[in-house]
């Protein structure tokens, strides 16, 4: 499993937190209803949903431990009490009810059973019920991967990334369509947008990086290997300071609709 660090993704996340936020908008929350965040990490989202449906119920379910504790204890900060974290795999996952809607904010490219995942949504949808996912789009990390990827021969640690490849599952518009029309899903709307992030120093930009896109390969290193992967990918980014302060990243929104049976 790859070792997400919650406490340091909750507090530095925030790219993923106001694509998600964006996210929401598309949910049209209504409020008795019954709605589950996929990938819900330490839950920000989760709870900004469940102020929206306080007659409903929202779960939130992520396959870290670590990210169950914190959303955990972000929902008891918050003091709202229609709302549950779970930890599963979401494959494995067997609700006691369907969902009138599924939310997955950055999350659903780290599963690589593309059509297992939308079969499994489909099946725990209610009638009529929606998903509103986005993720990153092909080619939208191509500038981080060539600079995250660059460390590991110069400081000889192939030996660590042999048989290995980057674990997120990219898919394409009209791959995802054609996946989601043989489930059954109606009412698609599949489309690919850019989103403009601007970083103001190059410390910023590693600490988006440690959030999520180099976690598979920080799990890969040793502890003791790790601090000087970091410091030789810091070095990289000062050098590349122009391209990577402000990037545009292109990401794939999908809205989709449970026929009613």
């Amino acid at each position: 499993m790859f070792e997400f660090e919650a406490d340091f993704y909750d507090s530095k996340s925030q790219v993923q937190y106001n694509l998600g936020l964006k996210l929401i908008e598309f949910l049209n929350v209504q409020n008795d209803e019954n709605i589950l965040d996929i990938g819900c990490g330490p839950g920000r989202l989760t709870l900004e949903i469940a102020k929206m449906t306080t007659e409903g119920l929202v779960i939130g379910v992520d396959y870290n431990q670590d990210m169950i504790i914190k959303a955990l204890e972000n929902l008891w900060k918050s003091g709202l009490t229609n709302t549950q974290f779970i930890c599963e795999n979401i494959l494995q996952y067997e609700p006691e009810m369907q969902f009138n809607a599924i939310f997955s904010n950055s999350a659903l490219h780290w599963i690589q059973e593309t059509q297992e995942l939308y079969q499994k949504i489909y099946t725990i949808l209610a009638p009529g019920g929606r998903l509103i996912a986005q993720m990153p789009a092909k080619g939208s990390l191509d500038k981080f991967i060539s600079a995250f990827m660059a460390p590991i021969q110069p400081l000889g640690f192939s030996e660590f990334f042999r048989n290995w490849s980057y674990p997120i599952k990219f898919i394409s518009t009209k791959a995802l369509q054609r996946i989601l029309s043989s489930i059954g899903y109606i009412d698609m709307q599949i489309w690919e947008e850019d989103q403009e992030i601007q970083f103001q120093t190059s410390q910023e930009v590693l600490d988006f990086l440690k959030t999520a896109s180099i976690v598979p390969i920080l799990s890969q290193l040793p502890l003791e290997k790790r601090d000087s992967y970091l410091s030789y990918l810091l070095d990289i980014i000062n050098q590349r300071a122009e391209e990577l302060l402000s990037v545009t990243m292109r990401r794939l929104f999908v809205i989709a609709k449970k026929g009613v049976e």
